[in-house]
């Protein structure tokens, strides 16, 4: 019977390793390890109930879905509410599932979740590789064909969009590089090679999607774990001189990798002549408009919001008020995770939200977890300008590492304590 149990349990790491593999990939594949894990999590709880449960930790990454429930309450339009209500589920999945489980993620078994992940995002970034070679054997390498191998139109290859797709590879090189320095023992010939070419593809993929928030922000990350690392070993002024020569030579790089990268951070600053030839709003000049009507929406309603349900029929009703064409057109969200959480649920929702934020972070800077501070940090950073958490993709990444990090975290601390 202890036997049974036993290889129960493996299976259920060995299913949340597969979840995290498929978050890059299908959605439909991704769906199906969850129902997958949640399954067997019932049949693990069915027959051998836990004796005690840890409420604490499941009722904090529930927050979303608590933030979506009370947003209910003024919601007119159930039919959306009930969309977002499912699409939501994986914030009450994971922190159920995973911290009613017997499995504990010691820093080994996270690495292998992490590492799960990885394997996911390098899997699609093969694919991804091979059709810009091929596309540039057969085009050319021209400005033209570049524009078909940039940002949405790559991403759109492989059924997925950009934006999350170059939050799932920044996830990755920040692990590698903070693994790579913070290395206890000598790693092998194999894992050095396995490193490399992951940076390597990870980063002209990266490139290629040309999400600038996302690159600008893994590049903020990756850049404090390496000065952290060299500068205990040479000091910060030879670290800071090194720093800027590199980050020279690679801007260049990146440049002439893919010059598209270049216009679209110029977009930002010179928004005007960038719209002309793309007959099309992009970047800020877009977002500016978003932000704009949500912030006129939250001010009417700025306590609770206008409900989890009818979030998205009043920003396009503001759209149109303010004769926002194409926000109005392809009923565009927010695209800042803070002003969504204003617009559906008002101060009481966001400072809801930034209290689940701002504990996680405060208990990784207490207890020195630097890798959870980062990977937090990314998502932050990011949600200023993407409502990740508009989409299943964004949810699922978002709920999946929150829970398994704050896992990790309370069940190496557990174990510390236990020793010492």
């Amino acid at each position: 019977m202890r036997t049974h149990c036993i290889d129960l349990e493996k299976v259920f790491f060995g299913l949340l390793c597969f979840s995290a593999t498929t978050i890059p990939l299908s959605m439909l594949l991704n769906n199906i390890s969850i129902i997958l894990l949640f399954v067997l999590w019932l049949i693990i709880i069915i027959k051998n109930p836990p004796k005690k449960i840890n409420f604490k930790p499941i009722i904090l990454l529930t927050i979303p879905y608590i933030i979506l429930i009370i947003g209910s309450i003024n919601t007119d339009n159930y039919h959306q509410l009930n969309v977002e209500l499912t699409k939501n589920l994986p914030f009450l999945i994971f922190p159920i599932v995973v911290f009613t489980s017997s499995v504990q993620l010691t820093k080994n078994k996270f690495n292998i979740v992490l590492k799960s992940f990885i394997l996911g995002n390098i899997i699609i970034s093969l694919i991804l590789l091979f059709i810009i070679i091929k596309s540039i054997l057969e085009k050319g390498l021209s400005i033209e064909t570049l524009w078909l191998l940039t940002h949405q139109k790559l991403s759109l290859n492989v059924g997925l969009n950009a934006i999350y797709l170059s939050l799932y590879i920044a996830i990755s090189l920040i692990f590698i590089v903070y693994d790579f320095f913070n290395k206890t023992r000598p790693f092998s010939i194999k894992t050095i090679i396995f490193y490399l070419f992951s940076t390597l593809l990870f980063l002209i993929i990266l490139i290629f999607l040309s999400s600038r928030t996302v690159i600008l922000a893994c590049f903020i990350l990756v850049s404090i774990i390496t000065f952290r690392y060299f500068s205990k070993k040479m000091g910060i002024l030879k670290v800071l001189i090194g720093f800027i020569m590199v980050g020279g030579f690679l801007s260049a790089s990146i440049i002439s990798i893919n010059p598209i990268l270049k216009l679209r951070i110029e977009s930002v600053f010179f928004n005007d002549d960038f719209d002309k030839n793309l007959s099309k709003e992009e970047g800020v000049q877009m977002r500016k408009k978003l932000w704009q009507s949500s912030f006129e929406v939250f001010k009417e309603n700025y306590f609770i919001g206008v409900g989890t349900g009818d979030f998205k029929d009043v920003l396009i009703s503001q759209y149109k008020k303010n004769k926002h064409r194409i926000q109005f057109r392809f009923q565009m969200n927010s695209h800042n995770q803070y002003l969504s959480l204003m617009v559906s649920n008002g101060i009481l929702g966001l400072f809801l939200f930034l209290f689940y934020l701002g504990l996680s972070l405060s208990n990784y800077i207490k207890e020195k977890r630097w890798l959870l501070l980062y990977i937090v940090l990314l998502f932050i950073f990011c949600f200023m300008t993407e409502s990740y958490l508009y989409t299943n993709k964004g949810v699922v990444v978002f709920s999946f590492f929150m829970t398994i990090m704050f896992k990790h975290f309370n069940d190496t601390k557990r174990i510390r304590y236990e020793k010492a």
